[in-house]
């Protein structure tokens, strides 16, 4: 390991980047990745971390969900999302799909502008109804057109979605008043969410009503408003805990949330 505990091809990676473009190569790090900004393109390597909702140990695991990655988000986004590619080690040299030992697998994606990712949008007093409609206008037909069976249905009971819900709050007990969220937050999210899961009618209608579909499951401050086809919008990597062997489900509570803080969108859906 090198560089403040880097793996030693990102630190590899970084520094040949910068040496090409050093204004352009920079990383950024979430607690599951590690994202090469790389000129006009994004290389996002999964950590080897396991933390029981996602799984990425190992190197097949890794790739197997890189490959989920491609396959869900190609649905929305195709000429964001591009390729598998692969880090090959020969001696002390890294190199993307080279040749020599394969260590890491990466999803290959078009870097989108910064100023134009909805939370810099918001932040700069930006974003407007016309950036929501948009969204709205691109999402609908694809919550409406996605796939459902009696499988997909399986992960909209109150039942399946407590089970993640429940891991949750144990594994984030460790955080309370250390700074991230104090006692009295957490119970007050931990009481409403336990709440929300006694309401199995509600997951009941939805089941009954269509409503539990294979599809995006999360809408985050990563959108992309740009005038092109694709809207750019992230699958969080532990939503494919969730997932099939090829499939990702919307958890029912999580879209009724996001769903609810929308003033646009089809009943159909709602």
């Amino acid at each position: 390991m090198a560089n403040d505990n880097l793996p030693d091809f990102i630190s590899a990676l970084l520094k040949k980047n910068q040496e090409v473009s050093p204004a352009d190569a920079q990383l950024v790090q979430t607690h599951i990745s590690f994202v090469l900004l790389a000129g006009e393109f994004v290389y996002k390597f999964k950590k080897p971390v396991d933390f029981g909702f996602l799984d990425f140990s190992t190197l097949e695991k890794r790739q197997h969900c890189c490959e989920q990655e491609l396959l869900l988000n190609r649905r929305l986004c195709p000429d964001i999302y591009l390729d598998l590619v692969t880090v090959t080690q020969e001696g002390d040299s890294y190199t993307l799909n080279g040749r020599g030992e394969l260590v890491e697998y990466a999803v290959k994606m078009t870097r989108m502008p910064e100023e134009k990712m909805m939370g810099n949008l918001i932040q700069a007093g930006k974003l407007n109804r016309v950036h929501i409609d948009t969204i709205v206008d691109k999402l609908t037909p694809f919550y409406q057109q996605a796939d459902r069976t009696d499988e997909i249905d399986g992960y909209g009971t109150a039942e399946s979605v407590a089970v993640n819900v429940l891991e949750n709050f144990e594994q984030t007990k460790g955080f309370i008043n250390n700074g991230a969220i104090t006692q009295e937050q957490f119970d007050k999210i931990s009481s409403w969410s336990k709440d929300f899961l006694t309401q199995e009618d509600l997951f009941t209608r939805r089941i009954k009503d269509g409503n539990i579909r294979d599809c995006h499951a999360t809408c985050t401050r990563q959108i992309s408003v740009l005038p092109i086809k694709s809207i750019s919008t992230t699958v969080s990597s532990s939503i494919a805990a969730f997932a099939t062997a090829t499939k990702q489900v919307i958890l029912a509570s999580w879209l009724w949330t996001w769903i609810s803080t929308v003033s646009r969108i089809s009943p159909a859906i709602a």
